[in-house]
Order: structure tokens, then C-alpha cells, then sequence
């Protein structure tokens, strides 16, 4: 088990590293962060979504405790930190659309989340930076740049999509 980056959050991108997928748990880290995984973070990742047949999982950094995932949540900003597991069984048997040019990894997350639990483990498993070193008053309102428009629709058509599946 390893983590694995992908290259972009495209459907395209996140749809090639499932179908490479080596293990029943895909680990996927933010290619925009420092990741440095505790002793056991793989494997006490791994040993949660097979025990609890989960179909996403995500833990606390060291000196960063993420919050609780709520059913019905939709943000497509969701802090979940920068690794998550991914249940391979429940990204196949919950698909991908395979259209989408930013959003592989957000659409794929509210797939799963139709059908499967989405789990915080409250420990922390590894310790992480960030690379983006932008001020976060600077991050917090990319959403209203011009430059992101085209990425803000997509979202907001996923989200869309998936609240006409449910």
C-alpha cells in the first residue's frame, strides 16, 4: 500500500489510478502538500474502511484535527486533509462520470457517499504541510475570481447532480 498523487482532480485522472489500483484501498494525497505518514497510518486507514466496509476514510494530522463528515454534506471544499482512502470495491460499484475537468475527485466522492459511509478517524495518523503558501484570506474567496468561474460551474453541476440522484 502506498499513497498515490494524482496528476490533476479530472475524471480522467482519478478513473486511471482506480483502474491502476493495486490493493482494495486506494490512497490519494494532495499533490499541493508535504505528507509525512505516521508508522501505521496505511494500515490502521485500511483497517477502518475494511472493518466498517466504509467507502471513504480520513484521519487527524499531528497538531490538525479535521472534523466530522455529516451525511448529506456537499461542499465540494470539504477539509478531509491532504490523504484520504478510498474503498476501490466502492469507487467501482459506485461509478465515475467520466466528463468532468476538475471535479473526478469531488463527483466521486458524492457517489460514494449515496451508498457508503464517509469515516473520520480521530487519531492522528501522519503530519502534513501545505505548499500553498498564499495568505488564506487570499484562498478563502477563489471562488469569486473570474479565473475560476468555469471550475465554480462544474461544481456547482456535480453538486446538482448528485442532489437529482438522491
Amino acid at each position: 500500500m502506498k499513497i498515490v498523487y494524482p496528476k490533476d482532480y479530472s475524471s480522467a485522472s482519478i478513473q486511471e489510478l482506480l483502474d491502476a489500483a493495486d490493493s482494495d484501498v486506494l490512497f490519494l494525497g494532495d499533490p499541493h502538500a508535504n505528507i509525512e505518514p505516521g508508522p501505521r497510518m496505511l494500515d490502521r486507514m485500511a483497517q477502518v474502511i475494511r472493518e466498517t466496509g466504509a467507502g471513504w476514510i480520513y484521519a487527524d494530522a499531528a497538531g490538525h484535527p479535521r472534523i466530522d463528515y455529516q451525511s448529506g454534506s456537499i461542499r465540494d471544499g470539504f477539509d478531509f486533509g491532504p490523504v484520504v482512502g478510498v474503498s476501490v470495491d466502492a469507487a467501482r460499484h459506485s461509478g465515475i462520470d467520466n466528463s468532468w475537468k476538475w471535479g473526478g475527485l469531488y463527483d466521486l466522492r458524492l457517489r460514494i457517499s449515496e451508498k457508503y459511509a464517509i469515516i473520520r478517524i480521530p487519531e492522528p495518523l501522519y503530519s502534513a504541510s501545505t505548499i500553498d503558501a498564499r495568505p488564506t484570506d487570499q484562498k478563502q474567496f477563489d471562488y469569486v475570481d473570474p479565473r475560476n468561474r468555469d471550475y465554480q460551474i462544474e461544481m456547482e453541476q456535480i453538486a446538482t447532480a448528485h442532489l437529482k440522484r438522491i
